[in-house]
This record gives structure tokens, C-alpha cells and sequence, in this order.
């Protein structure tokens, strides 16, 4: 692809799709306010506005797998979008609690439509270089509007809860982009009579890697504040911060992504868990907010590193005509390995008899650092055998 102005084009509608799935964050700011509107109602309950979005997106994002092999990308995109504005928007206009949980539904069932297509157009549109720098790009722009999603939902509640759901009018302006701007992917068919699926077994290796990566990786997000809470690092804006710099830790790595494939090549993954481990390691061990900020920021590199890489690995190990329904297995995987990771660790810190709140913590560091060295000898190995090769 040569043409710079269609080059752009195609990026434009990759980062407007990409804008959208991360967009579950901007109820969690209400639900305090949520509670005082229904006080009848068990505070199990009203987390359920931001606990079943993540359930739609497992269900959904198969289904919008396998409708991608039959139906045209762009509509699916904007189906997918269809769904996250009617969900999205409708509990800030009217509707009591069951309503408002059955939109969440709606809503969780787009963001499972637009998560595995935003990553497939990239497979779609790109290769080689561009496909790895702009998967990184596309990492990191989710992450840049999912923290705009929490901050837009925090101060429209402030006005009044259901204000907060107007945060996602933003699927408007992006809906009529995508109408006018995408076009439609090319399919390559497979050669003969081939009907499977397409989906390899190192598809299938990448795929479990990623769904052990979340059970591991999610205690971060899961014990963060109680950690920092117990260490007495500050106030509720300091342990914000603190989790904003390993957001913005995230961010950087995606856009840093290009590079960092180009040098590392087959050690990215390695390089990626590196840093989750030192992340960890250093977590075990911090006590300010300033030793918490660094340990979170490592912690945010590898995080942002991981999940295009892996992404990449997926869309390398399937025909072109697969990866959108392989992308959306992945997305399943990760939903389901982030659902039972709390239940995981419970387990495994009783077993150990490990307790405290920084005991997630230290059963982490210890699967991410094995991880690392077993990733490290792979790819190890594996240059060593591509090198042997060359010369023969």
C-alpha cells in the first residue's frame, strides 16, 4: 500500500472502531449514585450495570466471529455500534433497574462486536511493518479513550446519574465516519474446498497463553487499592494517579510497538513478560506512592506490550480469512480468564496458605517470572534453530 491518504484512511477507521471498546468504564463512577436512586435494590445488584457488559462481550464476540465469515466487515461494524448506542445511551433518558440491566446487555453485546473487529481490520488493511506498528497504535488508543470514558462518565455524574450514560453519545460522530469512510476489506478465499474454520494449533497455544495471561494479570487491577490502602499511600486521588500512571505505562508501550517488534523480533513476548514480572516482583515489596508508581508504571509496559504482541501472534498463526473469528476466540478467552481469576487466586492462596492483601501479588510474580524464563528458552531456541537453518 503506497498511497499515504488511503494509508491514513484505513488507520482513521481501525482508531475509530478501536475508540469504542473499552468504553464500559464510564458507569463505574455512577453506581454509588445508582445505589441512592434505588435503595431498594442489593448492592450486588447495581454492580451488575458494569459486571454484565464483560459477560455479553464473551457470548457475543463468538458469534460476531463466526458472522464475520458470512457477512460483510462493515456491517458488522455497524451493527456492532448499533448495539453499544441503544445500549449505552437509553438508561440515561428513562427506565428502572431491570431496564437499565438489560441495555448493559445491549451495550456488552456491542463492545463484543467491536473489540475482535477492531483488531481484525488491522489484519485486514495492514501487513508486515505497518500490521505490527498500528496493532500497537491501536493498543494504545484504547487505552487513551477508555481513561476518557472514566473521567467523561465521573463528571456528568456529577450533575446527575443518569448524565453519566450520556458519555456514549460519542458512538454518533463515529457511526457516521464509519458510513462514509471504511471500505469494505478484501476476503482472500481459501484454495479448493476447503470449509474449516481455519484456526490452527498454535492458534489454539496463543489463545490458552492469553487466557492464563488474564487469570495471572487480573489481580493487579483486582487488589490495586486495597494494596495501596493497607500501605497507607495516600488519599483515593493518589492511588487514582497512581493507577493513571500505569495506564499512561500502557499507552506508551503500544505506541512504542513497531520498534520494539523490529528489535526483539520473536523475544517481544519475552520482553513483554519481563516487565509483568519485574512489575510484580516490585509490587511485593513498595511502601510509597512514589516506589508504587514506578513498580505500576513497569507493571503498565508490559501490560501495553502483551496484548498487541499476543494479538499479532494470533493473526501470524491463521489464514487471513480466519482471523477475525480467531481474534474473537482470543476476546472470549480473555473474558473468561478475568471472570475466575479472583476465584483461581482464592483457591491458590488458601492452598499455600498465603494471606493478606499483596497475596494475589506474590503467587503472580512467581507465574510471570516462570513464564518469562520458559518464553525466554522458546525463543531462544527457536532463533538458534532459524540460525542453524540459514547456514545450511
Amino acid at each position: 500500500m503506497n498511497n499515504h491518504s488511503e494509508k491514513a484512511t484505513l488507520l482513521l477507521v481501525v482508531l475509530a472502531v478501536t475508540s469504542l471498546v473499552y468504553g464500559n468504564g464510564a458507569a463505574s463512577p455512577a453506581l454509588a449514585d445508582i445505589a441512592k436512586a434505588f435503595p431498594e435494590q442489593s448492592p450486588e445488584r447495581i454492580q451488575l450495570v458494569v459486571t454484565i457488559p464483560p459477560l455479553l462481550v464473551m457470548l457475543s464476540t463468538l458469534l460476531c466471529g463466526q458472522l464475520s465469515r458470512v457477512m460483510r466487515k462493515k456491517t458488522l461494524v455497524l451493527i456492532g455500534m448499533a448495539l453499544f448506542g441503544i445500549g449505552g445511551i437509553a438508561p440515561a433518558l428513562f427506565g428502572g433497574l431491570t431496564f437499565i440491566l438489560v441495555m448493559r446487555g445491549v451495550f456488552g453485546a456491542g463492545c463484543g462486536f467491536l473489540t475482535p473487529l477492531s483488531q481484525g481490520l488491522v489484519a485486514d488493511y495492514f501487513q508486515g511493518r505497518d500490521r505490527d506498528v498500528f496493532m500497537g497504535y491501536r493498543g494504545s488508543i484504547a487505552g487513551i479513550f477508555g481513561m476518557f470514558f472514566t473521567m467523561a462518565g465521573g463528571y456528568l455524574c456529577t450533575t446527575y446519574w443518569r448524565h453519566t450514560f450520556y458519555a456514549y453519545l460519542i458512538v454518533v460522530p463515529v457511526a457516521l465516519l464509519i458510513s462514509i469512510k471504511m471500505p469494505e476489506p478484501e476476503q482472500r478465499k481459501p484454495a479448493g474446498r476447503d470449509t474449516s474454520a481455519g484456526l490452527t494449533p498454535s492458534m489454539w497455544f496463543y489463545v490458552l497463553m492469553y487466557f492464563l495471561y488474564n487469570v495471572a494479570m487480573m489481580c493487579f487491577l483486582t487488589n490495586a487499592a486495597f494494596v495501596m490502602a493497607a500501605s497507607n499511600v495516600g488519599t483515593a486521588g493518589t492511588i487514582g494517579f497512581i493507577m493513571t500512571v500505569q495506564s499512561l505505562g500502557s499507552v506508551a508501550a503500544g505506541f512504542l510497538l513497531g520498534l520494539v517488534t523490529r528489535v526483539f523480533k520473536n523475544f517481544t513476548l519475552v520482553l513483554a513478560l519481563g516487565f509483568l514480572a519485574l512489575g510484580f516482583t516490585l509490587l511485593n515489596y513498595v511502601n510509597t506512592a512514589v516506589t508504587f508508581t514506578i513498580a505500576s508504571a513497569i507493571w503498565g509496559i508490559g501490560f501495553g506490550t502483551f496484548n498487541p504482541a499476543i494479538a499479532l501472534k494470533i493473526i501470524g498463526s491463521v489464514r487471513k480469512d480466519a482471523a477475525t473469528l480467531a481474534l474473537a476466540v482470543l476476546t472470549s478467552a480473555m473474558g473468561i480468564g478475568q471472570f475466575i481469576s479472583p476465584m483461581v487466586y482464592a483457591f491458590i492462596t488458601k492452598a499455600a496458605g498465603l494471606e493478606g492483601p499483596r497475596a494475589p501479588w506474590i503467587v503472580a510474580a512467581v507465574c510471570f517470572s516462570a513464564a518469562f524464563l520458559l518464553t525466554f528458552l522458546k525463543a531462544s531456541l527457536r532463533t538458534q534453530r532459524t540460525a542453524v537453518a540459514g547456514t545450511q
